[in-house]
């Protein structure tokens, strides 16, 4: 997976367990409240 952020260098976020933390960090991005399921990344 490739994930980018404006003005940030990037880094490896190692193996995830689940997609759900995909859908948390884009949460997290979209400033909504997380959820049960998975780890934002950001």
């Amino acid at each position: 997976m490739l994930a980018l952020v404006k003005g940030e260098q990037g880094s490896d976020i190692g193996k995830r367990p689940t997609f759900a933390d995909i859908g948390e960090s884009v949460a997290k991005h979209l400033g909504i409240s997380a959820g049960e399921n998975g780890k934002s990344f950001l």
